[in-house]
């Protein structure tokens, strides 16, 4: 026996067996099903000979752990609450139905956690997280959650994920402090440079105006000369 159109080296079969076997791990995520042809040749005269084409199916095992999908460095939630504002918070995955299936989302088991948030499933991947009291004091909080699968037992991902909580105005405009940017220098810094840049070009032209002094020293003026008195002669 032997096999042609497994080019990638999978699977291997017997000689004179016929028995087929896996040779590398095989990921269901990355191909599902594996097509090769079986030829069996007689061994004792090679010019009988049989082929078939042979498509093996992966079944769905429960290796992957959900995950948190999109940004949400950009969102916020308004504070005091805003009636109906909520985050929608997308997960995936890459598991079959049988062991992804409805995703779960759930709340550190913590009071103050469980206090201040609520998650809403929207559907089987996406859920609402919003505020549950009426106000938080404005700030960046870690919010702590879990997202499971629902096969059993479930795999999951624990999730930190920082909320922008602020006030907002009439439109539903977060009104946060404007933060210098990032490589920009502060007034102290602008004015540090600024003296610094002063200093040295204060010292460059005290050096220029020294040398220049050297090089050229002045010649003695006529009014300068030792006047002598003239003899006069009798």
């Amino acid at each position: 026996y032997s096999l042609q159109g497994d080019t990638k080296k999978y699977f291997s079969i017997g000689k004179y067996s016929g028995e087929l076997k896996t040779v590398q791990a095989l990921d269901r995520e990355e191909n599902s099903t594996y097509t090769m042809e079986v030829i069996a040749v007689d061994g004792r005269n090679s010019s009988l000979s049989a082929s078939t084409l042979v498509t093996v199916h992966i079944l769905d095992v429960n290796d992957n752990s959900p995950v948190l999908v999109g940004d949400y460095s950009w969102k916020y939630l308004c504070t005091p609450q805003w009636e109906d504002q909520a985050l929608v918070l997308a997960s995936r995955d890459s598991d079959g139905p049988q062991h992804g299936g409805r995703l779960n989302f759930s709340l550190r088991s913590d009071a103050t956690v469980r206090r201040n948030w609520k998650l809403t499933p929207i559907n089987d991947t996406h859920t609402n997280l919003s505020l549950n009291i009426p106000y938080l004091p404005p700030e960046v909080y870690m919010v702590p959650f879990t997202i499971s699968d629902s096969s059993s037992p479930p795999r999951s991902t624990f999730i930190n994920l920082p909320v922008t909580v602020c006030p907002c105005n009439i439109r539903g405009n977060c009104k946060i402090a404007a933060k210098p940017l990032q490589g920009m220098p502060t007034i102290q810094s602008a004015v540090g440079i600024l003296l610094g840049t002063f200093a040295v070009i204060g010292i460059i032209l005290i050096v220029i105006f020294v040398r220049l002094s050297y090089q050229n020293p002045k010649e003695p003026s006529k009014t300068s000369q030792e006047r002598v008195p003239l003899k006069i002669s009798i």
